[in-house]
């Protein structure tokens, strides 16, 4: 483009008003500003500027020649920034987030995204919190919660039900049978998780139906009460497709019912869809759905498009 540099430079002195400031966000002096819009108003035949003491005035022409430009500028930084991003989908870092009981999923949906991005390394953070994607702390989140996150910069869809039912492990069973009825829990021991993550329609119901002197072991972690659980320490909250392949945990039979918990999958709505995000969520999708234990989102949760 002719007189690219003239309009860069008369470009700084609309947007800034002043020689001195467009010779100081430029990095030359004043004398080149002066020179370059000169050069470039007798390219154009006309005046882009009225000058005075304080500075200059945009013209009728130059305000269209500052909105021409201003249009140029944002498509050239966009253009620019899709360019770095899709450096950034053929390599660098991925950083996935999720719980610690989730966490071994992941590496299966891992192999699938190495096999097609070999130069990406993906990072797992196991964080029972959502990390700040906004500040980069993560590219996906594979949380679980009750309630769903409300950012409004994230893109958030609810992936999967997580369903939990009550189960104890064979050593547990031995040791002190099998409750054949709620009636029966006031002579077993209970795991329970700590308030802040026992605020949940599944605790609550065991509460109402558990003595409070039956809970033996209170734990900070869910990843902790299901260590206690699979240690035969007593009966507590496991996911179902867990205890179906260990062999070893059995669902209790007085309690047939299943609970859900929602597993949410969250982006930035900045990367989400780039080609390096994009083609974690579908191995995810993938590969996900094939566990046991997870159901579809039902009707009082409308999947998203992610």
């Amino acid at each position: 483009m002719e007189n690219w540099v003239e309009i860069q430079t008369a470009y700084q002195v609309a947007k800034l008003g002043t020689v001195s400031a467009a010779a100081q966000a430029l990095g030359v002096h004043r004398v080149t500003v002066n020179r370059h819009v000169e050069t470039l108003e007798a390219r154009l035949g006309t005046k882009l500027f009225m000058r005075h003491g304080r500075g200059y005035v945009l013209t009728e022409q130059g305000k269209d020649f500052l909105s021409v430009v201003s249009r140029a500028d944002d498509l050239l930084n966009d253009f620019a920034g899709r360019a770095r991003m899709q450096n950034a989908e053929l390599s660098g870092e991925l950083i996935l987030t999720t719980t610690p009981a989730l966490s071994h999923m992941l590496m299966r949906p891992i192999v699938s995204f190495r096999a097609q991005h070999p130069g990406v390394r993906v990072t797992v953070l196991n964080q029972y919190d959502l990390l700040k994607l906004e500040y980069g702390e993560a590219h996906i989140a594979l949380h679980v919660d009750m309630v769903k996150p409300d950012n409004p910069d994230y893109v958030v869809s609810l992936f999967k039900n997580a369903q939990l039912g009550l189960h104890a492990h064979d050593s547990y069973i031995q040791r002190m049978g099998m409750p054949e009825s709620v009636e029966d829990f006031k002579h077993h021991d209970f795991i329970r998780n700590l308030e802040r993550f026992a605020d949940n329609e599944f605790h609550r119901w065991l509460d109402e139906n558990v003595p409070a002197d039956r809970f033996v072991v209170h734990c900070e972690h869910p990843r902790i009460a299901l260590e206690a659980v699979t240690a035969g320490v007593g009966i507590g909250f496991l996911p179902n497709y867990f205890a179906k392949n260990s062999g070893q945990i059995q669902r209790i039979k007085a309690v047939q019912r299943s609970w859900d918990l929602p597993v949410w999958l969250v982006t930035h709505v900045d990367l989400h869809r780039t080609e390096k995000v994009q083609s974690m969520l579908r191995v995810i999708r993938e590969e996900y759905d094939g566990f046991l234990g997870f159901g579809s989102p039902d009707s009082s949760h409308r999947m998203e498009d992610i």
